[in-house]
């Protein structure tokens, strides 16, 4: 990952809300690019405002400094090879920073969130808190992603990929 890539992923947020709750545990290519790619996300949308949820002690999240961002401390983290028995205990010990990401876009204080983590532990958080509608069966997964004919926004419903090209924004 880059800034590249992951700042347009967060940019593609501000068009609909003004907060956005980011899993800052669960980035495989390390938070240093997270936290690039969100700075320069909010120098350019003056609306956006970020809530990171991850370890408050952590070397680079306790120097984050401003009115417009917000730490809420996680300790857990869901990591790539989880079982699923494990996800399931980390989900509802409510410490992970997957749940709880999940948990402040429920109650509002946040218009959405972003997780770059487990697949499985992002689908159990949304189920847990979000309380899909009964109809659906399978979450939906998006990644806009920057290529060199445009954005173009993959997605997968029900175990089928799509891919759709975009306008570049």
């Amino acid at each position: 990952w880059s800034s590249d890539v992951a700042l347009p992923i967060l940019s593609f947020f501000t068009f609909f809300m003004v907060k956005i709750a980011i899993d800052a545990m669960t980035i495989e290519s390390g938070i240093e690019i997270l936290v690039d790619a969100v700075l320069s996300s909010m120098d350019k949308y003056n609306d956006l405002d970020c809530v990171f949820v991850g370890d408050k002690d952590h070397e680079i999240l306790k120097y984050l400094k401003n009115n417009r961002i917000e730490i809420i401390d996680a300790k857990e983290v869901i990591n790539p090879n989880d079982s699923l028995r494990k996800i399931f205990k980390k989900i509802n010990n409510e410490n992970s920073s997957t749940g709880i990401t999940a948990k402040i876009v429920n109650e509002g204080y946040a218009q959405s969130g972003v997780s770059f983590g487990n697949t499985k532990g992002v689908s159990l958080a949304v189920y847990k808190h979000l309380k899909p509608i009964d109809l659906i069966e399978k979450s939906p997964l998006a990644v806009k992603l920057p290529s060199q004919k445009g954005t173009k926004m993959t997605y997968s419903i029900r175990s089928e990929e799509h891919t759709s090209e975009l306008q570049s924004h």
